[in-house]
């Protein structure tokens, strides 16, 4: 079902896959059953530009910045260091096993966000990661080099 813009979805994923038109236009969804995978096709469509990253978690002490699970703050705003390679860097986290992030691309979960495998997230809760000793310094580098928007 179409709605305000966004394809709802359902049950599968979690979330709406969202998408813009320029102008008044036939839109046309695809939907893959065996891959899961949508596409949507109109010659209304307007192009999606990566803007910015976030890094976002759950934060505490130094590990992003204490901001737990904030999209949003520029505290965690990734720098990009070579064309589609983003990076933030925290330094003295403590030791811990229970590290989790999610990148959220110009500041919002959609349309894209990816896990900390670098691939495309559905998956809630997140994985925990593990800091070995105290006063470590953790840099997250996220590829997005081929990946077609």
């Amino acid at each position: 079902m179409l709605k305000n813009g966004s394809y709802d979805t359902g049950s599968w994923p979690s979330s709406n896959y969202n998408f813009t038109l320029n102008s008044k236009a036939d839109v046309t969804i695809y939907f893959n059953s065996s891959s899961n995978e949508i596409a949507v096709d109109s010659a209304g469509l307007g192009t999606w530009k990566l803007d910015y990253i976030f890094a976002a978690g759950n934060g505490s002490g130094t590990w992003l910045n204490g901001e737990d699970w904030n999209i949003s703050t520029k505290l965690n705003k990734m720098k990009e260091v070579k064309p589609g390679i983003w990076e933030i860097s925290f330094e003295n986290v403590k030791k811990g096993s229970d590290y989790k992030v999610k990148f959220a691309c110009n500041g919002a979960w959609q349309p894209y966000n990816w896990g900390i495998d670098g691939t495309l997230d559905k998956a809630d809760p997140q994985p925990g990661n593990t800091v070995a000793q105290d006063g470590s310094t953790v840099t997250l580098r996220l590829d997005v080099t081929g990946f077609n928007f």
